[in-house]
């Protein structure tokens, strides 16, 4: 389980500020010696503040606020002391006051990681 809350203040007339809060578990069972199974959901909100210059740049993601919820279930193992599979299967929703903000988004993807210690 982690959270973080960041604050930000740009020092630029033109940016306004705003603030990230993010809420993340993550739960893991080892199925086999090898083989594990993970979940992972996620939550955020930005605030932006608002804004009465018009030097502020007039985009979505600088003025309007949204809230990202993400849960993803996945596994993985080792092949080699140096090769790892995973694959998971992930939907994010994206709500927003500003249409261009929200979406819907499912993804599914296969990875194979080669690592070396130099």
């Amino acid at each position: 389980f982690s959270t973080l809350y960041s604050s930000s203040k740009p020092e630029e007339s033109t940016r306004n500020g705003y603030t990230d809060w993010t809420t993340m578990l993550t739960l893991r069972h080892q199925l086999t010696r090898l083989l594990e199974l993970a979940f992972t959901t996620r939550y955020a909100i930005r605030k932006n503040e608002a804004s009465s210059l018009e030097t502020v740049a007039d985009t979505a993601d600088l003025n309007s606020d949204y809230e990202t919820l993400s849960v993803r279930l996945g596994t993985g193992c080792a092949l080699t002391r140096k090769t790892r599979f995973e694959t998971y299967i992930e939907h994010a929703e994206r709500m927003s006051e500003n249409e261009n903000l929200a979406y819907t988004r499912d993804v599914f993807a296969i990875t194979l990681t080669w690592a070396h210690d130099f």
